[in-house]
């Protein structure tokens, strides 16, 4: 009985701390302690980021956390970020990798889970390195964007994007490289850039 209601506000306690992003290694310990059960499933991890930018101008890094039959990224892609930036399907990569799910010993469902993105560019400024990816079993994330400035140009720009099971960033599941081309700064946009940007975006829509 005792041990039932230890269960009960371990419970929720990690429900209180998905719901404000910040599941931990200290929580993730606790539930092993009780010797909860634990399903494995496996998911992948896609990312796309525009396959040229300019310098100083805010681009975008997307990705999301896809089950194995689901379409993933490509459900929202081609598609241009707020700049103009064209990200295509083409753009897109992935690395399958496992998650563990706890089990809900009252109701046998598993418990959702806080996954953490991080990035690593060294030729960017990024908005917020560190963002949380809350993942439902069987289901995909939502997609997350990043936000980058691109700071001196370079043929081959590449950003690290770091999937952990811990906001402190102990326990690696995956990670993936994106590259990028950064060009120096045009003043106008193309044409041909322009108009398929805005292509892609109305037919996105329709």
């Amino acid at each position: 009985m005792q041990q039932d209601k230890a269960i009960f506000q371990l419970f929720e306690e990690v429900e209180k701390q998905l719901v404000k992003g910040k599941l931990s290694t200290n929580h993730l310990s606790m539930f092993s302690k009780q010797g909860l059960m634990q399903k494995t499933l496996e998911y992948r991890i896609e990312a796309a980021m525009p396959s040229q930018t300019e310098i100083k101008q805010t681009t975008e890094v997307r990705l999301i956390a896809a089950s194995l039959n689901s379409s993933g990224l490509q459900n929202y892609l081609p598609d241009s970020t707020e700049l103009d930036d064209l990200i295509t399907k083409k753009d897109i990569r992935k690395n399958q990798f496992p998650i563990e799910f706890f089990i809900n010993q009252t109701t046998d469902e598993l418990l959702p889970t806080n996954l953490f993105i991080s990035l690593i560019a060294p030729d960017f400024l990024i908005d917020k390195p560190l963002k949380t990816l809350y993942l439902s079993p069987n289901q995909d994330s939502g997609v997350l964007t990043f936000l980058l400035i691109p700071q001196t140009p370079k043929k081959l720009a590449r950003v690290i994007v770091e999937l952990y099971k811990d906001q402190e960033k102990s326990i690696l599941l995956s990670s993936l490289t994106l590259i990028t081309k950064i060009k120096r700064k045009s003043g106008l946009r193309s044409y041909t850039q322009r108009f398929l940007s805005k292509f892609f975006r109305v037919n996105q829509l329709n």
